[in-house]
């Protein structure tokens, strides 16, 4: 495990940063990528708090890219993170240093929310967006994997709750970018609005058509 770390895992963090080296845009997308495979394939690396918390740190600096095509796999390697963590019970993270506890998935969800409302920025609203997918994919994703478990179901219904508190707003948010100029986010919003309304089933999302960006169904 040591070595798998160390020849692919060691300079992920260094290569996501990376805007000036010629090679960079790879570099920072082949980062993103070992990271996401480490992430299924070798969890063990990633069982320490401290480096638990440096990879969401990474993978969150990676959704705010320049490129598009490393922001969406960022935001899938967030979902990947996500499984790892909670199928794991291990959904609470320690900030190095401080010791301050904190939920990966409230903190995940609070940072999109706070994209949407404090930031203009496209590349970043962007990749807020694809995350907010793989937040609102998640429970159901989890609840696939973990069966007929008593602690997943558990899980699964927390998460859905922290969810349904942000709902309505995000919801509101996304359906509005729909008038964006940015067909990065015009595309982001076509593929959220099936999932949008797979997660809430009470309501009808309408895409480019109507007055009211939601209909209460009977």
């Amino acid at each position: 495990m040591e070595d798998v770390k160390g020849n692919f895992g060691g300079r992920t963090g260094e290569w996501i940063k990376d805007k000036k080296s010629t090679r960079s845009e790879m570099r920072r997308l082949t980062a993103v990528y070992i990271l996401q495979v480490l992430l299924s394939e070798a969890p063990a690396l990633f069982f320490n708090s401290s480096t638990k918390h440096q990879t969401i740190e990474d993978l969150w600096y990676a959704t705010k890219d320049r490129d598009g095509k490393i922001r969406e796999k960022a935001a899938k390697a967030i979902g990947t993170f996500l499984m790892f963590v909670h199928q794991r019970g291990q959904d609470e993270g320690v900030v190095p240093g401080s010791g301050k506890k904190y939920s990966y998935f409230d903190e995940l969800l609070n940072r999109t929310e706070g994209t949407f409302f404090k930031e203009n920025d496209s590349d970043s609203v962007h990749g807020s967006m694809l995350v907010v997918q793989e937040l609102l994919k998640h429970p159901a994703k989890l609840d696939e994997r973990e069966g007929e478990s008593k602690k997943g179901e558990d899980m699964v219904k927390v998460l859905r709750l922290k969810m349904n508190g942000k709902f309505t707003e995000i919801s509101k948010f996304i359906l509005k970018m729909k008038t964006s100029q940015s067909n990065y986010i015009q595309a982001a919003v076509v593929g959220l609005i099936p999932v949008l309304a797979t997660f809430d089933q009470s309501i009808e999302a309408h895409t480019f058509h109507g007055h009211s960006p939601f209909v209460k169904t009977r």
